[in-house]
């Protein structure tokens, strides 16, 4: 039995993909960071702030949409810190190491046992969504897999959009 939940750009698997949702991201950073570096006041002022970047994301160039401005597109500066796992970015931007996009899922859950970490930069501009689907194998899935999709699909956050 194989199922994976897969956060982000779905590469050819081979197995059935079932997009579940859409999260919203936006830029974060620790308050200290922002104390210590200032709040950036438009998407340009990114350049000159240290930058947290997850592997094949948003590099080098990243597009910003504003509801009344529309989109900016930002040439990134070189990553302080490059990871391929949003936890670990996160726990990065958390540690004060700069300024980087998170899924907004991710910040307000983390934020129920660690409140604080995070601080929103630019909260009126958006980041890229990122797609979440399911993979698992074609055919008709054995029941404890049927009752787990089933359970998923049930619980998918209200707020990851299709």
């Amino acid at each position: 039995m194989m199922l994976w939940l897969w956060e982000g750009p779905a590469k050819d698997t081979g197995l059935r993909e079932e997009i579940l949702g859409q999260q919203q991201q936006h830029l974060y950073a620790h308050p200290s960071y922002l104390h210590k570096h200032g709040h950036p006041q438009h998407p340009s002022e990114l350049t000159s702030h240290d930058w947290v970047n997850l592997i094949d994301r948003h590099h080098p160039n990243l597009v910003l949409n504003h509801p009344e401005e529309g989109e900016y597109r930002l040439s990134l500066p070189p990553s302080r810190f490059t990871v391929d796992n949003v936890v670990v970015h996160a726990d990065h931007i958390a540690h004060g190491a700069g300024i980087g996009l998170l899924p907004d899922y991710h910040v307000r859950t983390r934020a129920t046992a660690h409140p604080g970490q995070f601080e929103a930069c630019l909260p009126e501009w958006k980041g890229p969504s990122i797609p979440v689907s399911l993979h698992y194998p074609f055919g008709h899935p054995p029941r404890k897999l049927g009752a787990l999709l089933d359970h998923i699909r049930r619980h998918v956050p209200t707020d990851w959009t299709r």
